[in-house]
This record gives structure tokens, C-alpha cells and sequence, in this order.
């Protein structure tokens, strides 16, 4: 929904799919055209919102998924990969933005879990199609395929979780004053993977300057912010693949090769009966539960591998070093599993504290697992997927050790810690969607850290979800601001220099081809002036050449409009647009080869170049489907368990590629070469 700022002036687009393992998700976010915006607030004196980000706005309607994931039309499914997956994407994208701003609305398909998966040559594969679908089948802004269909690594996706989360508890003002303003810090647990990403405090940054992230946004007064973020991501301590390693654990103790004989699991409600196909030990083994939540916590402690060396102090559990994470001032939220692990059984979603987590999963893995299925029934877990009620007691125990023993969280909050409201009550206040069992219960507002845990889970903030796509659309509307000077860095940013990578443009690459407005002349029957001249000078030469073999005064009037508007075509193509649906009918009809009935519009192609100006009906297209508000909570039931994401590290460290920039060994050389890179870059605005 539009603010009252921002309805006043014109709208930027911007179309981003989360091409997720289970299945894709179109969101579609929408931001005032900065320089009117600008213009605006500047009238109003309205200084607080040109300090801030431009304002992302997005409606619950604007967003709808499709099934299976994209990774799942490789190989000789690829052919069904428009019809069977992205034409219902892009057609619920193009009946949200109006058809005059198609051409220069950016479309972005950044795959995580499924994709990672996929061999190199496959994931190439697939992403080449897309981009040549797209570019094809819509008119959206896509000059390159590399950064506009891609795949992100968990970093990545952490960064934008990152942004994503503060936007929404600041509402964009809290990324004008990086060395002031107080952040989130963002916890991710997917099935296979865990994240974290946060702003260290400013000792901390410049200790461990080289594993951190450097984000550059642009306010709407044009100035230039920079943040420095820590991310990292834990493959394999997701919740599934934390479980698979501890079946394998439980077999490797027992000293067992006997696949027949059930292991006793204390991580199992009592008399729960689970089969654990081990790849590790080649067989299919047999546990019975058990419900010892004291035992459980013990058995799944050696997971976080914290005895692994340490390369950099300090390191969290698995070798993995993280800058020192100060709990007095950080507060974090985790989503995904953090949420749906603490909410699905236990209706502990939001608000965190460890005593009453504890005891609610300790109760619950400690039942008897018929009793468990009875309520699944008639009882409080009716409607919940049994292999959910099976996993619960596992992964809530996780959750409990991932934060406490992995990450550090304290389990108490300081008597100290707590923090009164202003007076005045105009500051932004936060909500979290929480659950208290069957009803529905909002966090009590406070202004941003001001809760008082240091850690808690959520799903929806202030009504909006909270997905990584938003993120990447801020970092793209922030890049569309002018920036106030020429020497004003561009917005983007710089991955770890550990990583090899170099600077990400958080808009479009250097030296690409800006939106061209060619939606008129592509729409109507002549093409304007300037086809109009060029079709009169093809007719004349014609007509002269026709008269001449003695051609009917029928014949030459019909030769001509056919040869006209065959040159019509062909000078669209050499634009990298094809003809309207009208004039691609009308060749069809009149060049025969098809009937009226066998006409199909949706086969004609654009220019064999493959740029993305390619036909796009403007004709309204009904909806394929209703669209899916997964995290809509107020009044419902809570939303249904979201697909799990994989992360995969860059491998970093001695031996890993440099930047192309270039790094020194001393350290202050080094660093002095990555800021001047971070300004060296330059932005390319949207027209």
C-alpha cells in the first residue's frame, strides 16, 4: 500500500522471484521515483525522510508462488520451464505494475537452497533459459543475465535478510548513521543451514575489518552511508541436516551394524517409532524414542563441534571465527525455523526466554507418542502434520543449543537491561507477530531496543513479511537515488576480502544499456512518426516498382500494407521488440500458414539478439491463481512451515582467489585499496 508521501509522486517497480528448493515466490515492491520524491520533501520540509532510504512499499496481493522449485525443470524438463513455472510468476507481476512502467522495472530471479545442489553445468543450464524466457516473454528491464538471473550463496542471502530486518524496525531511517544507530542483529535456520549476520560495535569492526561485509546505501538526499556486517553461514546445522548427523551419531555410539535392532533415542517422545536411512553407515536403522530431554541435550552437544581449531579468536563452534558479539547491546531475531521450530507445537513463537522454552520442550519430549497422536486428532495439534509433531522435540532441543551453547545467547536477561519509553510516544514502535497458545497476541509496542531479551524469534513485523527479497529491493531503490556528489561512493557492496569476490553493484552493472521507451510504438498499428515515414517511403517505392509490371490497383494496395508492415516488424526486431499482438495477428492472417482459430500470439519471439524488449500484450491478464500471503497472521491460524534454505560458504582463507582489485599483505595498505575501490565504483541510475 502507498504512504501519503510517496502517492503524491510517480512509482519505481521492482520484480524479484525467490526461487526457492520447494518452489518460487514473485514479490513485486514498489518505491517513489527519488528525484520527484526528493522535490517533495524538500516542499514539505519533511528532513527525516531525506535522511532515510527511499521508502519500499509492498501489499500482501503483490506476491504469489508456484510449485515445484525451479531446480526441478533441469534436464528434459527444461522445455516445460515457462509454462510450468515462470508464466504464472511474471503474469501476476504484470498485472501489478502498470504496463508504461514494464520497461524500465528491473525483474531479479536469485535461486538459494534447491539450485546450489545442482552441478554447475545444470545450474547454468537453467539460468540461461530463464534469462533468454524472460527477456522473450516480457518487457521487463533485464539488460544482463548475471546479475539479474542468478545464483546467490548464503552470505548473500544473509546480507539481505540483514537489511530486510532493520528496514522494517526503522522504517529506512536507520541506515543514515552507521556509527549511531543500534541494529538487529538476524539469525536464519533453514533445513540445511544456519546464518547470522549483524553490525559488530565499532572496536570489534575494526579488528576484524577484512570478515566483514561493507554495505554502501544512498539516502534520499543523495548522501552515501557505509555499514560493515558480519555474516557467515553453518552448512549442515540447519534443523534436517542437524538431525541427520545426529541419527548417525546415535548408530556410530551404539557400535552397532545390526540395521534390524531399534536404538534408543532420547531426542524421541516415548514410544515414537522412527526409520533413519544412513548413507553414512549404508543401511536403514531403526530408533525408538525415549523422550530424556537431560540426555538429549547432552547427546547433541559434540554437533557444534566446538573443539575444532580456531584459526582467527573468536570462534563460535565449528572452527568457525565470528567477531565478539556484545549481548548488553545486540539484539537479535531469528526467522524460518526459529520461528516455526518454537511455533508450530510449543505456540512459542516471538518473544524468547530460555526458562519457559525449556520447560515446555522438556514436557513435551517426555510424552508418550500416542498421546501426542490423540491430540493430533481431537486435541491442540489437530491439523499438524505428524512428521512435524515427530521432529519437534529434536529441533526445539537445537534451537536451545544452536543459541545457548552456539551462538552464546545468555539465558537470563540482566536486571539492569531495562529501558523506559519516551514520553512523547512518537517514535517508531515495533511490532512481532506472536501466538499464546490458540489465540492471537501482539508484542507489546516498544520503540526499537527496547525489548528487553536478547534474542527472539518472529515471522511479521508491522504487518509486512520479512524475506530477503526485500532487501535486495532496498539495496536497488537506494542505488536510483543521484547521489549529492560526483565522488559520492556507489551503492553496493564488498563482499569478506576472504572471499574472492569483488564489489557487488547494488543497481545496475557499469556501462548497461538503460530502459528505452519503446512501449508506443510497439502498441500501435503504425509505429508512430517515424514508421509512418518509413512506411510511406517503402509504399512509394513500391507502388512505382508494382504499376510498372501492371500490377491491379487491388493487388498493389494489398502488397503494399503487407510489405509494410513486414518492414514494421523487422525494424521492431532490429529494436528488440516484436510487433503488437494486433499487427502480429494480422501478419499471421494475411501470410498464411495459420487460421484464424491456430493463431497463438504467446509463440512469437523477440529479436533473435535476445534483448528484453519483447512483446507484452497490454491487454489486462486475469490472475492464475489467488495470491499467497504465507506470514498473514492477524485473525488466522499461524502460517504454514516455509521451505528450508540451504547456504554455501566461499570457501575463504590462505589459498582462496584474491579480489580482482587487488589486496597488499600490510594490513593498513590493504585496507586504505579496498576504500578506495568501494569509491572507485560508480552507480548507473535508472532513467
Amino acid at each position: 500500500m502507498k504512504s501519503s508521501a510517496s502517492a503524491q509522486v510517480g512509482s519505481r517497480y521492482a520484480v524479484i522471484v525467490d526461487a526457492g528448493s520447494s518452489g518460487s515466490r514473485v514479490f513485486v515492491y514498489s518505491w517513489p521515483d527519488p528525484n520527484e520524491y526528493r522535490d517533495f520533501l524538500d516542499r514539505t520540509s519533511r528532513h527525516d525522510d531525506l535522511e532515510a532510504v527511499p521508502p519500499v512499499e509492498f501489499d500482501k496481493a503483490w506476491t504469489k508462488k508456484t510449485v515445484p522449485g525451479i531446480s526441478k525443470f533441469g534436464g528434459s524438463k527444461l522445455s516445460r520451464l515457462w509454462n510450468g513455472h515462470l508464466k504464472a510468476l511474471m503474469n501476476h507481476a504484470s498485472s501489478i505494475v502498470p504496463p508504461e512502467e514494464h520497461y524500465r522495472t528491473p525483474v531479479f530471479v536469485l535461486a538459494t537452497a534447491g539450485m546450489r545442489l545442482l552441478p554447475e553445468t545444470e545450474q547454468k543450464r537453467i539460468l540461461e533459459r530463464t534469462c533468454k524466457l524472460l527477456q522473450d516473454n516480457t518487457q521487463f528491464y533485464l539488460p544482463e543475465c548475471s546479475t539479474h538471473v542468478a545464483v546467490i550463496d548464503g552470505e548473500t542471502e544473509g546480507l539481505y535478510g540483514w537489511m530486510a530486518l532493520n528496514y522494517l524496525v526503522g522504517s529506512g531511517t536507520i541506515f543514515n548513521e552507521p556509527e549511531n544507530s543500534k541494529s538487529y542483529g538476524f539469525m536464519d535456520m533453514g533445513g540445511a543451514s544456519a546464518q547470522i549476520a549483524f553490525s559488530p560495535n565499532s572496536t570489534e569492526a575494526e579488528r576484524h575489518w577484512d570478515d566483514l561485509f561493507h554495505l554502501n546505501l544512498r539516502t534520499v538526499n543523495g548522501h552515501s552511508h557505509e555499514w560493515k556486517i558480519f555474516v557467515s553461514t553453518w552448512l549442515g546445522f540447519g534443523a534436517n541436516e542437524a538431525r541427520r548427523r545426529y541419527l548417525d551419531s546415535l548408530i556410530e555410539l551404539s557400535g552397532s551394524n545390526e540395521s534390524g535392532k531399534p536404538l534408543k533415542d532420547p531426542c524421541l517422545p516415548v514410544g515414537a517409532k522412527l526409520d533413519h536411512e544412513s548413507s553414512v553407515h549404508n543401511g536403514t536403522f531403526h530408533f525408538e524414542g525415549v523422550g530424556q530431554f537431560s540426555s538429549c541435550q547432552q547427546a547433541m552437544l559434540p554437533l557444534l563441534q566446538k573443539d575444532l581449531p580456531c584459526k582467527d579468536d573468536p570462534c563460535l563452534f565449528n572452527g568457525v571465527h565470528v567477531p565478539a558479539i556484545d549481548y548488553d547491546q545486540n539484539r537479535f531475531v531469528g526467522v524460518s525455523e526459529y520461528w516455526y521450530t518454537a511455533n508450530d507445537v510449543l505456540k512459542l513463537g516471538g518473544k524468547y526466554d530460555f526458562a519457559l522454552f525449556s520447560q515446555k520442550t522438556k514436557e513435551y519430549c517426555e510424552r508418550k507418542w500416542s498421546g501426542i497422536l490423540r491430540e493430533a486428532e481431537v486435541g491442540s495439534y489437530k491439523g499438524t502434520p505428524v512428521n512435524i509433531l515427530e521432529a519437534a522435540c529434536f529441533k526445539a532441543s537445537w534451537v536451545i543449543n544452536i543459541l545457548h551453547e552456539g551462538f552464546g545467547v545468555p539465558m537470563e536477561t540482566k536486571p539492569n537491561q531495562k529501558r523506559e519509553l519516551d514520553d512523547d510516544g512518537n517514535e517508531e514502535v515495533l511490532q512481532m507477530e506472536t501466538y499464546n497458545h490458540n489465540s492471537s497476541e501482539v508484542l507489546t509496542k516498544r520503540n526499537l531496543h527496547d525489548f528487553l531479551d536478547p534474542f527472539q524469534s518472529a515471522v511479521d513485523i508491522n504487518g509486512q513479511e520479512l524475506s530477503w527479497t526485500l532487501g535486495r529491493a532496498v539495496l536497488y531503490a537506494s542505488s536510483q537515488v543521484d547521489p549529492v556528489a560526483p565522488d559520492i561512493p556507489a551503492v553496493g557492496y564488498m563482499p569478506a576480502s576472504g572471499s574472492g569476490k569483488s564489489f557487488v553493484a547494488g543497481g545496475e552493472l557499469e556501462n548497461v544499456r538503460p530502459p528505452m521507451f519503446v512501449g508506443d510504438v510497439a502498441s500501435s498499428g503504425w509505429g508512430g512518426v517515424y514508421f509512418l515515414f518509413i512506411g510511406f517511403l517503402a509504399c512509394s517505392l513500391f507502388v512505382g516498382w508494382a504499376m510498372r509490371m501492371g500490377a491491379t490497383r487491388k493487388s498493389v494496395y494489398n502488397g503494399a500494407i503487407l510489405r509494410i508492415r513486414n518492414l514494421q516488424r523487422k525494424i521492431l526486431q532490429r529494436l528488440g521488440r516484436a510487433p503488437s499482438d494486433e499487427v502480429a495477428s494480422q501478419l499471421l492472417m494475411e501470410e498464411g500458414g495459420a487460421g484464424e482459430e491456430s493463431v497463438q500470439l504467446g509463440d512469437y519471439r523477440s529479436s533473435p539478439i535476445g534483448t528484453p524488449y519483447s512483446r507484452q500484450s497490454l491487454a489486462s491478464i486475469a490472475s492464475l491463481g489467488t495470491s499467497t500471503s504465507m506470514l498473514d497472521m492477524k485473525g488466522q491460524a499461524p502460517p504454514s512451515r516455509v521451505n528450508s534454505r540451504l547456504g554455501m560458504r566461499t570457501p575463504g582463507g590462505p589459498g582462496s582467489p584474491r579480489p580482482t582489485f587487488g589486496f597488499g599483505d600490510d594490513g593498513d595498505v590493504e585496507r586504505e585499496s579496498r576504500q578506495k575501490d568501494l569509491h572507485r565504483v560508480k552507480s548507473h541510475p535508472i532513467l
